[in-house]
């Protein structure tokens, strides 16, 4: 079928080359102004503005056209045959005022207006006429500049926004101004299609604009005309335009309210937005609403919409005579596309319009994009008016956008325009038609036969099929595919339908596509609905198809598939294997469908052979029922619900749940836990049955003790993390209790121990031994009296060595001591450390980071050489106790002696039982002899040892010696650099005491010397009157070791060997080094005890070879 498309013949002509006839007859015109900004509509809905004087009388002044103006432009003549790509004129005035100068250069308006790029008034123009309409003038801004008026600007704003009685007001304002333009002005120039009459005037003044403040003291944007025609230069200044100079500040103006106000006075548009803003009319989609205030302040006002461009002539709708598939729409932002449809492509007053807008262009702003289907109804006058379902049954709009999502948000005043709006947009709407929502109906609510369908997605160019003839057709609604229908509920059956008369035929499939139908109603009156009680059997495949009668290849079927199933109920709540608790308030939920009668709920305790009792005997079918459970308790409950008219619809649960005791249970610590105070541990339980917090305590003496509360409120979340708190405790038990029920109750089956530290450890590292004399003693013990030590051993291997050996230390009979003797191990190096573990296995080793380090001796070798200068019998004692954090020291003078001296270890006499056996680790002191008099004065070395009982337990003699092995802080050799140094012993425990052993009474002690910390200061043990020492005598201190000389090396051979031999320098070890080179790197390829190195074979020898000697200690 060929497409019959008509064209209007509007054009852009019609309103600018309109001509003025002075009549008798004349018609009031209201005066058109700017709509309030976004933000200004916002603070008055919130209450946060004063509504000013036009807002509060608009519709007053409108109607009395604002001091009863005469309009002369009223009669619109359609003219043709002039070319519309040529100049326009266009005249701004710019006044400013004595009480209100201007801030902003009239330059700055040169290219507000009359500039070529985005965002001026001409560029605005240029690009919604596709290049047909150029605004220039003869009389720039810059040179005209600012015209001071004769009155104040109070003066015509009155406050009352400039819409006073005359002559206060915005006439009397554009009057003056066109006065006082007139002498540089020749008006004449302005009148573009010689008429006699000038077609755009704008008169700017200084300040701001009320749709922007709000403020009765400021002239609100509009259009109008003057109190009267002026005559200037042969012509009349009737119309106007008035605008701001700024909106914020200075500078700031845009080109937005100037293309609006040209919308009313150059083309004689109306506003489209309302008046009496409780809807937002076009909202952002229309220059002629709010869309002039698209972008920044009106930056990039909208296009047009479809209807006003149809008016300024810009674009001539296409009217649609036949249907069309596939119709393309083009963006109307760069082509002057537009549909227009109505019943068989009828004309008059109501139609729709049809465009694609694009966020392109000046239409950047818009809120979305896609296809816009107006209503429009030219016997309205604007758009004041709104109409949406359930608001009102008459008034409509002017030009009303069909919102694609349905939601009429621009008549609610929801918003001004979202993704909702425009077709297919977020609701993804594709069609159009009387079915739809919206649909196209007239206001009559009468079917046009418009229909828009297979709507495309959003491009520069969208496809449509456009309807405006009906043929016949039948569509089903209901069901459609994806229902539930229940057997013996009534279902309604619709259809849409149109082109064809007589009654309709309803059928059912229950196995589509299957081919049997079976025959609901043969012969129903065609009214697009049919009522059906649902019975059968039972479906996932059912379909409904509804024929005409008349036309019986007008029919149609259902979607897709239906369900028709029967009643049912199903219980969700309790479930199978779930415990509910006396004295609970439960919820017995279900799920029902296919009935509306009230149910009945039972409860089985002993399922299935139990009696049935009655929960509620008939309650609402809602869903959910609340039961405060009751005994008695029972593992093998169930619900049953059915419906009170119907016991054949009953659901049951799925598996027996029990009702059952509120309860508590402790699970840990549950006895035999030893939790180590400070360490944090999770206490657990188990709950059930009641609610709120629970209290938890604790017993340190079960079942003698008192209960602690450790908290008394906790979250009942079966866990409660507890940083453990001493004191220690073997007989700990742990209670938890509902706080609201303190009878659910429950304690630890058995004790826990509670400890806070590992057993106590000394211990004095082995100095070397000759073998089978070799003793390891420890103190050891435990902090806490219910704990005992279960076993104390030494953990030794050959130095370097994988695995260690074991030796037990048992129990000497002094209070805390252990001991062992190693026995004759083979001789050699070997490094160790002792363990000592409590019966709950808290251990503690020495050194403390065993095995990762360990203590070292030797087996068959001497460190050197033992000096001392005692008799070997101690014959008093001396106690050195702690005071005030120092205490009395002894030390011994050795030397001269050759340097470096390595100082491997020390002996010294203690005794074993002066004051008490009670011993304490003892301090050892390295000094140089740099003091005052050769005393002792730099401290060389400082260490602690182990408890002097380590070495005196078990020893039959009064004196004991106690050895010391000696290391530098890194672990390395001790070496003294000093040929005369002191070596010094003393306490280190406050509150304990040593008793440390010297020799003969009144034997010379020129080489002892001792410390009084009363006077901190060393005296000799000979100066008996300052230290008031009545028992002078040498202290028992002795040492072992060598001096690092280097060997003399004398070289030897013997046939075809060669020996090394070197001298003896009391070195117990001593390493060969080799090299090719006397510079080369030397290498070791000896270790030795003895003083002689032997090369068997020489063959194989470099003419040179290098050797060096060094002595050892390991």
């Amino acid at each position: 079928m060929k497409t019959v498309l008509q064209n209007e013949s509007r054009t852009l002509r019609r309103l600018l080359w309109l001509g003025w006839v002075m009549a008798a007859v004349v018609t009031i015109v209201p005066a058109r102004a700017m709509p309030p900004h976004p933000e200004l509509i916002e603070r008055l809905q919130n209450a946060a503005a004063r509504q000013c004087y036009f807002l509060q009388h608009e519709a007053e002044l409108r109607a009395q056209g604002v001091n009863s103006p005469t309009q002369v432009d009223a009669i619109r003549e359609r003219a043709g045959g002039r070319s519309l790509d040529e100049n326009f004129n266009v005249i701004a005035i710019l006044v400013d005022f004595s009480d209100q100068t201007a801030l902003t250069a009239a330059g700055s308006f040169d290219n507000l207006l009359y500039g070529t790029s985005f965002g001026t008034l001409r560029n605005y123009y240029d690009e919604i006429t596709y290049g047909n309409l150029t605004l220039v003038t003869l009389n720039m801004p810059s040179a005209l500049g600012w015209l001071r008026a004769p009155q104040t600007y109070a003066y015509y704003v009155d406050g009352q926004n400039g819409f006073g009685s005359y002559p206060h007001n915005a006439q009397r304002l554009a009057e003056d101004a066109v006065a006082l333009a007139n002498p540089f002005v020749n008006f004449a120039n302005y009148d573009n299609d010689g008429n006699g009459s000038v077609e755009a005037l704008f008169i700017i003044h200084s300040g701001q604009g009320a749709e922007w403040t709000g403020s009765d003291d400021d002239i609100w944007s509009h259009k109008w005309q003057m109190s009267s025609p002026q005559y200037v230069d042969g012509v009349y200044a009737y119309v106007y335009s008035m605008e701001p100079e700024y909106w914020s500040s200075a500078g700031d103006m845009t080109c937005g309210v100037y293309a609006h106000e040209m919308g009313h006075s150059v083309f004689g548009l109306p506003d489209l937005y309302d008046y009496g803003y409780d809807s937002n009319g076009l909202g952002k989609w229309s220059l002629m609403a709010g869309g002039s205030w698209n972008g920044t302040r009106g930056g990039s006002p909208a296009h047009p919409d479809a209807w006003s461009r149809q008016e300024m002539g810009v674009a001539i709708p296409t009217v649609v005579t036949v249907n069309t598939m596939g119709a393309s729409i083009p963006a109307i932002e760069t082509t002057p596309t537009i549909y227009r449809l109505w019943t068989n492509g009828a004309t008059g007053s109501q139609f729709f319009l049809v465009e694609n807008r694009r966020r392109v262009g000046y239409d950047a702003a818009l809120p979305s994009q896609g296809l816009m289907i107006y209503h429009v109804d030219e016997t309205q006058s604007g758009n004041n008016n709104q109409w949406y379902p359930g608001y009102t049954t008459n008034g409509h709009y002017l030009v009303a956008l069909e919102q694609a999502d349905g939601l009429w948000h621009l008549e609610q005043e929801t918003n001004s325009g979202d993704a909702g709006d425009p077709f297919p947009g977020s609701a993804v709407k594709r069609t159009f038609d009387a079915s739809s929502t919206p649909d196209s109906r007239d206001y009559n609510f009468n079917d046009t036969q418009v229909a828009v369908r297979n709507i495309s997605n959003s491009a520069s160019t969208m496809t449509a099929d456009l309807y405006v003839i009906v043929t016949p057709y039948l569509t089903v609604n209901a069901p459609d595919g994806g229902e539930t229908w229940y057997t013996g509920n009534s279902q309604n059956i619709t259809w849409a339908s149109a082109g064809f008369s007589g009654n309709v035929k309803i059928e059912l499939n229950r196995g589509y596509p299957g081919t049997t139908w079976e025959t609901l109603f043969a012969n129903t009156a065609n009214d697009g609905i049919q009522a059906w009680t649902v019975s059968g059997g039972v479906s996932t495949q059912a379909r409904v198809r509804v024929t005409s009668l008349s036309v019986p290849s007008v029919g149609d079927t259902s979607g897709g598939n239906f369900t028709i199933a029967a009643p049912f109920i199903n219980i969700t709540s309790p479930l199978g294997g779930g415990i509910w608790f006396v004295g609970q308030t439960r919820t017995i939920t279900w799920t029902s469908a296919g009935f509306t009668s009230n149910v009945a709920i039972h409860l089985n305790r002993n399922y299935p052979s139990g009696a049935w009792e009655t929960l509620q005997a008939s309650t609402a079918n809602d869903g959910s029922e609340v039961w405060a459970v009751t005994g008695p308790v029972s593992s093998l409950a169930r619900i049953r619900i059915r419906s009170v008219n119907d016991t054949s619809i009953s659901g049951l649960t799925s598996g027996n749940f029990a009702v059952a005791d509120p309860f508590v249970t402790l699970l840990v610590p549950n006895g035999g836990e030893r939790w180590d105070a400070g360490s944090a541990q999770q206490i657990v339980w188990s709950s059930g049955g009641f609610t709120g917090n629970v209290r938890i305590e604790i017993n340190r003496s079960y079942p003698g003790g008192t209960w602690e509360e450790l908290y008394a409120s906790a979250a009942n979340d079966d866990n409660e993390l507890w940083t453990v708190i001493g004191p220690p405790t073997p007989l700990a038990r742990m209670r938890i209790s509902s706080v609201e029920v303190p009878a659910l109750t429950d304690i630890s089956n058995a004790n826990f121990t509670i400890t806070s530290a590992p057993p106590r450890l000394f211990h004095d590292a082995l100095a070397d031994f000759e073998p089978g004399a070799g003793t390891v003693t420890a103190i050891t013990y435990s902090p806490y009296a219910f704990l005992t030590i279960s076993a104390v051993k030494m953990f030794y291997r050959e130095t370097g060595g994988t695995f260690f050996d074991s030796l037990e230390l048992t129990a000497t009979g002094n209070p805390d001591e252990y001991a062992a003797n190693l026995g004759l191990i083979p001789n050699g190096s070997y490094e160790y450390y002792v363990q000592s573990v409590d019966h709950v296995g808290l251990s503690t080793k020495v050194p403390a980071a065993a095995p990762g380090s360990l203590y070292s001796f030797d087996v068959g070798e001497v460190c050197g050489t033992e000096i001392g200068y005692d008799d070997g019998t101690a014959e008093r004692f001396n106690h050195s106790n702690e005071l005030n954090g120092t205490f009395f020291r002894w030390a011994v003078k050795f030397g001269p002696l050759p340097v470096p001296y390595v100082l491997c270890g020390l002996r010294f006499a203690a005794a074993r039982t002066i004051p008490d056996t009670l011993h304490t680790p003892v301090r050892v002191y390295v000094y140089a002899a740099d003091g005052f008099g050769g005393l002792p004065g730099t401290l060389l070395h400082d260490e602690i040892t182990g408890s002097i009982g380590n070495r005196i337990g078990g020893l039959p003699a009064q004196t004991t010696w106690a050895q010391v092995l000696l290391k530098d802080d890194l672990g390395g050799l001790l070496v003294v650099n000093d040929s005369e140094f002191y070596v010094g012993v003393g306490n280190l425990e406050t509150g304990k005491y040593e008793a440390f052993g010297r020799d003969t009474d009144g034997a010379s002690a020129e080489r002892s010397v001792f410390y009084d910390p009363c006077v901190a200061q060393w005296f000799s043990e000979e100066d008996t009157l300052a230290s008031n020492n009545a028992y002078p005598g040498n202290r028992m201190i002795r040492i072992s070791g060598y001096a690092l000389v280097p060997p003399e090396v004398t070289i030897y051979r013997v046939a075809d060997a060669i020996e090394l031999r070197w001298s003896d320098t009391g070195a117990p070890l001593y390493h060969v080094y080799a090299a090719a080179t006397a510079d080369g790197l030397y290498e070791l390829v000896d270790s030795t005890t003895d003083t002689m190195y032997s090369i068997p074979d020489i063959a194989g020898l470099p003419a040179y070879y290098f050797f060096r000697i060094v002595s050892a200690t390991e």
